[in-house]
């Protein structure tokens, strides 16, 4: 009897021992893989055209889209409010979570929403620039130049790069554009406007996905190593900056002076709202 009574109490602390273990073992992976605790929502396009969001150290979930907006081939957030363009050049935009998705006219190969007076920017197939207040005029208006890409900042500044790499920026819809040198970029993406300067930083990436920055018009362009990119985004409102290797890695820092870190997924194209 107390041979059996021994044998049970044995098994008992083995069941338990091995309860704790597993336990520790699954925080630990947890903890290895979790690298995103904080910021705002993070928006990822893959492969196959489908978006995805992550919020913190959630896991990916799919954002629903309508039947006929398939094949997303570029995505532009401020806040709440998306817009997209699917492989046709079609634009959609949503204006909330519970808003439904609303197709614009016309036709745009890439996109960007300006963070506060909600100026909507593009460019065509044909590198023909043009804006929308809101989205509620009726035609897209064009500004003279000729770009591939273009990004606005939080600061009303609007940065593109031409179809040789060449950088050009201009202060809103009213302003002149005004060439910058130094380097020549593939991508280009406005961060949030710096209080010390006065201008807001810029990232981009050259043809060899080598990183750079400059702090806005003033600054020198900047080599940020460690990493090669293809594509890269500025958060306006946490600081980070974020961007996806060739091999659809996805990786963030903190600024210039954070490191790069990777976190879990595969996308060819993220950006934080």
């Amino acid at each position: 009897m107390t041979r059996k009574l021994e044998l049970s109490l044995l098994l008992a602390v083995l069941i338990l021992l091995s309860y704790t273990f597993s336990i520790k073992s699954n925080s630990l992976i947890k903890t290895m893989k979790t690298t995103l605790k904080s910021g705002g929502i993070l928006y990822g396009l893959n492969n196959k055209g489908k978006i995805y969001t992550k919020e913190g150290d959630k896991n990916w979930e799919l954002l629903p889209l309508p039947g006929e907006l398939k094949e997303i081939d570029q995505i532009a957030v401020n806040g709440n409010q998306i817009c997209v363009i699917n492989v046709d050049g079609d634009i959609y935009n949503r204006n909330g979570p519970f808003e439904e998705w609303k197709q614009i006219k016309g036709k745009l190969k890439n996109i960007s929403v300006a963070p506060f007076n909600k100026v909507v920017w593009g460019v065509n197939s044909n590198g023909e620039i043009r804006f929308r207040v809101d989205l509620t005029k009726k035609f897209w208006e064009r500004v003279s130049g000729n770009l591939k890409q273009i990004s606005v900042g939080n600061n009303y500044r609007v940065w593109g790069v031409n179809s040789v790499g060449d950088i050009f920026t201009r202060v809103g819809i009213h302003g002149n554009w005004q060439h910058i040198g130094g380097k020549k970029l593939k991508q280009i993406s406005a961060g949030p406007k710096d209080l010390e300067w006065g201008d807001g930083r810029v990232w981009g990436v050259d043809s060899d996905d080598d990183v750079y920055t400059r702090k806005g018009i003033h600054g020198n362009w900047q080599h940020i190593e460690g990493k090669k990119l293809k594509q890269i985004s500025a958060s306006r409102n946490s600081g980070r900056v974020w961007g996806v290797d060739s091999k659809n890695h996805i990786f963030y820092r903190d600024g210039v002076e954070g490191v790069w870190k990777e976190i879990e997924g595969e996308m060819k194209y993220v950006t934080e709202a």
